[in-house]
């Protein structure tokens, strides 16, 4: 899948963490809709490479219920992002941290 930096600005953040951004792309060369995880330009050191690396390698060796398929690592503009099935629903800590719902 080719996408620009251009083309996230037009995506929606789903969320922001210190390290990496995810976008929700509702179409995609896979026909289904797809989470983009970007690491952040400012967070590319070796240890968040790897860490991106070891994700890619450990989600895309899994094929259990449940747990979001990685489609593929690509770079935008340089930086790593990881492309992986959506899964609609509600982030865990809205649900409990947010509404504080007892776990």
């Amino acid at each position: 899948m080719k996408i620009s930096k251009k083309d996230l600005a037009s995506l929606r953040v789903i969320y922001e963490g210190m390290n990496s951004l995810i976008y929700h792309k509702q179409t995609s060369d896979y026909g289904v809709p797809v989470i983009i995880k970007l690491l952040k330009h400012d967070q590319q050191t070796p240890e968040q490479i790897a860490r991106s690396q070891n994700e890619y390698e450990l989600t895309q060796s899994l094929s259990v219920p449940g747990v979001r398929k990685v489609y593929e690592k690509i770079t935008i503009d340089g930086a790593i992002a990881l492309v992986f099935e959506y899964v609609s629903g509600e982030m865990l800590c809205k649900t409990f941290v947010e509404q504080r719902r007892p776990l």
